[in-house]
């Protein structure tokens, strides 16, 4: 299975979110500032950005808080080009984090400068976020 782990890229207008770890967001905030971020770390991989690779939105079907580690899986439309195909995404969640209403959507978004935090396979059709994995960057 070959994997791509996203190490970020350069700031431009992919990234049209702020970085808004530090402020309140609530759950329909998030999927959209997630779907910026994504686009954006795509940008700065090489071969994705060669492709075209930008994420055009996620929707979440499940919440798996009882597993380890805890998950929330969905859809995501990734796109090469004018191109877009459905996905399957993983968003891996805090351990305290015991039910939907409890999550702090804020806390979940990787900084724009933030990098290691988006693993890609092209050949699973698969993304996996893990923000607990994102690597900061000085700006």
């Amino acid at each position: 299975m070959q994997q791509t782990r996203a190490v970020g890229g350069a700031l431009g207008s992919a990234d049209r979110s702020s970085d808004t770890a530090a402020a309140p967001l609530d759950e329909a905030g998030f999927w959209e500032a997630l779907e910026y971020r994504v686009s954006h770390a795509l940008a700065g991989v090489e071969e994705c950005a060669r492709l075209g690779m930008w994420c055009d939105g996620f929707i979440a079907h499940a919440f798996e808080l009882e597993a380890s580690p805890k998950r929330i899986f969905g859809q995501a439309w990734v796109c090469f080009g004018s191109r877009q195909e459905r996905w399957t995404f993983e968003l891996l969640l805090p351990d305290d984090v015991e039910r939907p209403d409890a999550i702090v959507w804020s806390t979940l978004l990787p900084a724009a400068t933030a990098t290691c935090w988006l693993t890609i396979d092209r050949e699973g059709k698969h993304l996996v976020v893990a923000p607990a994995d994102a690597v900061h960057l000085s700006a």
